[in-house]
């Protein structure tokens, strides 16, 4: 498993401290063009994300997802769209789990725009995790999603949405009782973990 563990645990803070805590998130960006439908975008990624690579996240949406940490396993973003910003037309190929730290303000005030509307990859069947219920927190809560399909999100709000991405490249799923030991080799000398 992956685990994320926050220094701070921001919550509404975030809404009038985030141009303290994130300085750059108020620095200008440069444009990036949204790009355009068509067979030169080369082939679909995979079966299971239809779409070609060069709507992944990173490629297409630079000012919004920033690799953070990436293996054969998985990959690690931290998102920002910031107040007033579209994001560029982008999509994610990799079933995810979102991790909020902070809370950002009304919901209502995004709209999220769809490439494909009649896609099945359009956050149905999405989880929710909220927030422990010690100390009252409101954050961090947690979201599952399938890849998504892709889409451009509009923060209508005062303050940035800025979220967390675990997206995993491998689902281990039923496989890993019997291919532990090849995919972990390093559990074979915890004995505590097993």
């Amino acid at each position: 498993f992956f685990r994320i563990e926050f220094l701070r645990v921001e919550g509404e803070d975030f809404q009038r401290h985030w141009k303290e805590w994130y300085p750059s998130m108020t620095a200008p960006v440069k444009p990036v063009k949204d790009i355009v439908r068509g067979p030169a975008l080369g082939p679909n990624f995979s079966e299971q994300w239809p779409y070609p690579i060069v709507y992944d996240s990173i490629q297409a949406a630079p000012n919004n997802y920033r690799l953070l940490y990436e293996n054969e396993k998985m990959r690690f973003l931290e998102v920002t769209v910031r107040p007033g910003e579209t994001t560029p037309m982008h999509g994610h190929p990799y079933p995810t789990v979102l991790t909020f730290n902070s809370i950002s303000g009304d919901p209502a005030l995004v709209t999220d725009k769809k490439l494909d509307p009649a896609s099945p990859l359009n956050g149905q069947g999405a989880g929710h995790g909220a927030a422990p219920k010690v100390l009252n927190l409101k954050a961090p809560t947690c979201s599952t999603m399938a890849p998504q399909a892709p889409h451009a999100l509009h923060n209508g709000g005062a303050a940035p949405l800025h979220y967390y991405r675990i997206e995993y490249k491998r689902i281990d799923g039923d496989g890993f009782a019997a291919n532990w030991k090849k995919w972990y080799p390093w559990m074979l000398y915890m004995p505590y973990m097993r």
